[in-house]
């Protein structure tokens, strides 16, 4: 791919669809490589400077993510994804604002599944966080289900019980949900919806 001197809309496309196919087959160092580029081609680009501080924080470059994170949601302030993508970088960086601006995200609640599915992505994210989304959610099935899944992957127990239940309060006749509590709680499903 040519480098242009001049700010170009097209390079910063052409840049940004070979960046996700980067990151796509894995090769997210080169894919970062490709999105500064997009971010020279068009520095005022929210979706330029979204890749590239996603795909800084993906390595594990996670103050360098800060910036371009930061300048995507100034750029589009009603994005939710550059919205949820810096709060989760601000989270890494174990700022404090950073679940302030997952609310924002989320339109004043953290209801939204853009924030929740990003949050639930990533592997480091801390177990109590996911504990604390049981109580954002209170109305929303899909996001809900993400945690108790995320929960019960890493083996907490309470926090899936608690999950599970609130789940099934939304849904009662939800067989799948019922299952999953049952085996968390080691009870046929019988029990399990009467619990």
């Amino acid at each position: 791919m040519a480098r242009s001197d001049e700010n170009s809309p097209g390079i910063a496309y052409e840049a940004l669809v070979y960046g996700r196919q980067l990151a796509a087959d894995g090769d997210m160092e080169d894919a970062v490589e490709v999105f500064k580029m997009a971010v020279e081609a068009q520095p005022e680009s929210c979706s330029a400077q979204l890749h590239l501080g996603c795909a800084l924080l993906a390595i594990g470059e996670i103050a360098a993510s800060l910036e371009p994170l930061e300048r995507a949601t100034r750029l589009a302030p009603r994005h939710a994804g550059s919205r949820a993508c810096y709060g989760l970088a601000l989270e890494r960086a174990e700022r404090e604002e950073a679940w302030e601006v997952l609310v924002e995200a989320g339109g004043g609640e953290l209801d939204a599944t853009a924030p929740i599915s990003l949050a639930l992505d990533f592997a480091e994210t801390p177990t109590e966080r996911f504990r604390e989304l049981i109580g954002l959610v209170p109305g929303c099935c899909g996001p809900l289900l993400r945690v108790a899944q995320a929960l019960t992957q890493r083996g907490d127990w309470e926090g899936a019980r608690e999950a599970w239940s609130a789940l099934l309060e939304l849904a009662p006749g939800d067989e799948d949900a019922a299952q999953a509590l049952a085996g968390v709680l080691g009870v046929e499903v019988d029990a399990a919806l009467a619990a």
